[in-house]
């Protein structure tokens, strides 16, 4: 739920939005323009996203989670319930998500090579590839001395 008790029109605004309604919409029924609904929104994205605001919807959130997984967790315990342990775990699941518990600590990237691999050689082309390793790594012939 929606709940700003200093500006009711504005969670009104941000509700109706939510809920699918457009601009237009939204604006015919507040008396409002569309650029209007558009900056009181902006404001209350920016209101909610401060910091502050998203700290402690997020402590919000997490006590609910709590509460209800302590309660599951009294079931399953009291009646031996897989669905109320089962509860409990995605509870825990959820709380962890929430709090960023579930984060990967580090990133493995793989690169594959584009070139596809060379087919397997015979021996002909393995004693010709070793002679031209030779043949290039062999000093160059100098030149005959002229006889003239």
């Amino acid at each position: 739920m929606i709940d700003d008790d200093d500006n009711p029109e504005s969670a009104a605004i941000l509700l109706e939005r939510a809920r699918g309604r457009s601009y237009g919409e939204i604006a015919r029924s507040h008396g409002k323009t569309i650029a209007e609904v558009r900056r009181v929104l902006e404001a209350e994205a920016d209101r909610l996203y401060d910091g502050k605001e998203t700290r402690q919807a997020i402590l919000v959130e997490a006590t609910q989670v709590r509460v209800l997984k302590q309660k599951h967790f009294e079931l399953a315990l009291a009646s031996d319930d897989v669905v109320h342990a089962e509860m409990v775990r995605k509870l825990g699941e959820r709380l962890a998500s929430l709090l960023g518990l579930g984060a990967p600590a580090s990133y493995a990237v793989t690169l594959a090579h584009s070139v596809a691999p060379s087919a397997p050689q015979g021996d002909v082309e393995l004693i010709s590839a070793a002679i031209d390793r030779l043949r290039a790594e062999a000093p160059k012939a100098s030149p005959p001395p002229d006889a003239g």
